[in-house]
């Protein structure tokens, strides 16, 4: 017999998963333009690495450590970067 329970949870954790990797994919693509965006003078390289970093911090500790001790001198930098985070996890993570 199918156990629908087991069924539907091994869905979620699939999609959570590709999820995962899709954010992930879409940071270092922001991470890449930010970084072609040094050899282009007119390509505004920071508008696009903060974004793709915030992105990256979702998921990796290490990033969300980094951009914390980069900001914290600059706690009204801090705070912003703190509510684009939580709003990309508002959109990513829904509350029902």
């Amino acid at each position: 017999m199918l156990d629908f329970k087991s069924a539907y949870n091994d869905l979620r954790e699939n999609l959570k998963t590709r999820k995962r990797v899709l954010i992930a994919c879409i940071a270092l693509v922001f991470l890449a333009v930010a970084v072609i965006g040094l050899l282009i003078p007119l390509l505004p390289t920071s508008l696009i690495a903060i974004p793709g970093l915030i992105l990256l911090s979702l998921y990796s500790p290490t990033v969300y450590a980094f951009l914390k001790q980069k900001t914290q001198s600059h706690p009204k930098l801090q705070s912003r970067m703190d509510r684009i985070r939580n709003a990309f996890i508002n959109f990513i993570h829904p509350s029902s």
